[in-house]
Parts: C-alpha cells; structure tokens; sequence
C-alpha cells in the first residue's frame, strides 16, 4: 500500500504505471493499493501553515514526509490492516483532525473496495486517531535550525528570524515495529496531560494486544522522535524473515 501524494513527490519522472512496474520488480509484489493523501500533520513544512484548535493558521508540521503510509495505514498480517479512524467528535473541536477525517474517510473507501494478493477482501480493523500535540521550538533546537535553514521553508515558508515556533507533531498510534516477540509501540500520555489520552492510549495497545497475540506490546513515549518527524517504525528497519 502506498500513497500517491507521497510517490509521486519522490518519483515526478515516472508515471503510475512505472512505479508500479518497479516495486514489483524489486519486491516481487503481485499488487499495488494506492491511497491519495496521509494525515494532514504530516504534511510538508514548507507547504504552509495548519490551523490551531481556534482555526488561526500558526503551526508547522516538523521534519515530515508528506503522507507517509505508516502514519496511518499499517498491515498486520497478510490479509488484516489496520487503519486510523477520527471521530466527528474530535473532528468537530479540531480542523486539523476535521482535515484527516476527510482523508482516513477516502482511503478506507479504497481499502473496502481493494483485494488482497489473493483477490479477497481486507479485515479491515480501526484504530483511534493519536492526541494532537504542540510543541514550542527555539532557535538553538535542532529541528528549528534545521527548519529555517532549509531552501523550500525560505522560499515557501519563512520562519520569523530568531522568533521561536508552534509545530504540530505527526503523532500515531500505527507508527509501531513488529520484531519476532515484541511490538515497539507509541504512547502519549504523560503526568499532567489530559486523562482522555490515557484512556486513548490504552485502546490502542489493547487493538495490537488482539492483532498480535504472540507478542508483547511494549509502549513508551517517543515524543522526542516524533518531533524530529515520524515516529519508531520511521527510524527503524525490520529484516524479514526468510528461508535458508
């Protein structure tokens, strides 16, 4: 499953077709879902401004990808997926949620009508959308100077010399790695934040508990990966297992 927002950013020479041709070339792939968009934090920096809870335009997105897929969408075996789901409840208190409800909405309508390698339908499973979360950056962090010092953010989106920055963190509960016994996943409560985290927290271990009932699930806050961009799947690689 990949996102076209995502691939044809990183590929603008090749059509569709050819980098479909290609990952199955090189990953031997007997089918390729294309979803359009990924979270709205997640979109570029440079791209613009998103809107805080009142719907002033004032926080960057960090380090992101532009719709990475595993923000988002996630396979957990080889016909389940997991997916990120946003209530009208949350969506309601929040634009930037209101624009990832629009999004989740069209890809889960392309995961329902898509197939699987074995031309059968996906199990298709939800999971609660990750608290949105703001930070405040300096000039000294390292995000920051990386931010006002890139080309694209000069020339699209300027940062204020010297004046510090509201970011919007591209948080997910789907953004974990799967290794032979544990999961490595996210978490974002923390002393002195809203107990509805909490509660969120928990129903998303409690959803991989179900899905990986072999493993244990280990979550802990990487707060200080998701403001660099990303999340613990980004910054890791997984070796598949294969036969001697």
């Amino acid at each position: 499953i990949v996102v076209e927002a995502v691939e044809k950013q990183r590929n603008p020479a090749l059509t569709k077709e050819q980098m479909e041709a290609e990952y199955r070339r090189v990953l031997g792939v007997k089918k390729i879902i294309w979803l359009k968009q990924g979270r709205y934090d997640d979109d570029f920096a440079f791209s613009g401004l998103l809107p805080n809870k009142d719907g002033k335009k004032e926080l960057y997105t960090v380090i992101a990808t532009g719709g990475h897929i595993d923000e988002h969408v996630r396979f957990v075996g080889p016909n389940k997926i997991l997916y990120t789901e946003v209530s009208e409840e949350e969506a309601q208190r929040d634009p930037v949620a209101a624009e990832n409800r629009k999004r989740f909405a069209e890809n889960l309508a392309i995961l329902k009508a898509a197939t699987d390698q074995d031309d059968k339908p996906f199990e298709l499973i939800a999971m609660p959308s990750a608290p949105t979360i703001i930070e405040t950056l300096q000039p000294g962090d390292g995000v920051y100077d990386y931010l006002a010092s890139n080309k694209k953010m000069q020339e699209f989106n300027k940062i204020p010399a010297g004046q510090p920055i509201k970011v919007i963190l591209a948080s997910s509960y789907l953004n974990f790695l799967i290794t032979n016994k544990v999961v490595l996943a996210q978490q974002f409560w923390r002393e002195g934040a809203p107990e509805e985290w909490k509660q969120m927290d928990a129903r998303a271990i409690a959803i991989l508990q179900s899905v990986f009932p072999d493993r244990k699930i280990v979550a802990f806050d990487a707060r200080a990966i998701n403001v660099g961009g990303g999340g613990i799947h980004c910054n890791t690689q997984q070796v598949p297992k294969t036969k001697s």
